[in-house]
This record gives structure tokens, sequence and C-alpha cells, in this order.
């Protein structure tokens, strides 16, 4: 297991209180095209056109890769904006075409 939510710290944005917000196409800062696609049963990466199950509790997103599994802490700077913190911090922005 990569990551985990006892040592991340929770003040950057704020926590996920509707879990109907994750849902969506995500770009990483910079990207022009889509990271990663959320739906209510699976993360898609459309680069390498593969999707993985993922289980959200709570602020916990943990995401089964085929060798690893990643658990990250889920916050939002706004509706828009998605911070995930595993081994380090990752912004994303809803993408929008």
């Amino acid at each position: 297991m990569i990551g985990g939510t006892d040592s991340i710290p929770k003040t950057d944005g704020e926590p996920l209180r509707n879990p109907k917000l994750l849902l969506g196409v995500w770009a990483a800062v910079g990207d022009e095209n889509a990271s990663f696609v959320i739906d209510g049963k699976k993360i898609s990466y459309p680069q390498s056109f593969r999707s993985y199950p993922y289980l959200l509790h709570k602020d916990t997103l943990t995401i089964q890769y085929d060798d690893y599994k990643l658990v990250s802490l889920v916050r939002f700077r706004s509706k828009d904006t998605l911070i995930l913190t595993a081994d380090e911090k990752q912004v994303f922005y809803r993408f929008k075409k």
C-alpha cells in the first residue's frame, strides 16, 4: 500500500462533504487533456485506456491498481479544484471542454 491518511496534514482545502463532487473529469494543473475520470464505480485514465476500482470512505480515496493500492486524502478548494494527498499533494481542476 502506498500512502495512508494518518500522517497527512488535513489543513489544505475543505473536507469532502458531498461524494458526488468527486465525480467527473479531472485534469492536472497545466494539462490540456483529462488526467482521469471518476464515475460511481471506477476511475479511468483516458490516455492509457485503463480503469480501476476505487473505494471512497469519508475523506479517503483508495484506488486498487494492478499491483498496488493508493490511499489518498480528498480535499476541495472549490467544487472545481480537487486536492489529492498521498505521498505528495496533487491538485486537479474539473476538466471543461
